[in-house]
């Protein structure tokens, strides 16, 4: 097992490949909203100035890389904004649960009431 680098304040321990993860997901956000809304800043300054790889960080530069975006990375999350999942991250696994609970609950609705879910036919 990887070792867990940070705890978020959602309490799911990360470690260095899930920071990783998580901070290009949210780099792609900022990337793509600020193009929607016309400012080009974000993207300029990377092909100005360039970008160190996160895969180069150290554990201490991730852990303060994440402190200084969790709280915009959640309100994406919150917002349901994220531009793709992260399919090993247990925040999407819990949503996908959540979904999967309710298609169930509504399936039962249906068995129910096959009649009526069906157009009376």
């Amino acid at each position: 097992m990887s070792e867990i680098i940070i705890t978020d304040e959602k309490g799911y321990g990360l470690d260095q490949l899930a920071l990783i993860r998580r901070l290009t997901l949210y780099d792609v956000y900022c990337m793509k909203k600020g193009i929607e809304e016309g400012d080009y800043d974000y993207v300029a300054s990377i092909s100005e100035q360039g970008k160190k790889g996160y895969e180069t960080y150290t554990n201490g530069e991730l852990y303060c890389e994440w402190r200084d975006c969790e709280a915009g990375f959640w309100g994406m999350i919150e917002r349901e904004e994220a531009p793709y999942e992260l399919e090993d991250d247990p925040i999407f696994n819990e949503a996908k649960e959540e979904t999967r609970f309710a298609d169930a609950r509504d399936q039962h609705l249906i068995r129910q009431n096959l009649n009526k879910a069906t157009g009376g036919r």
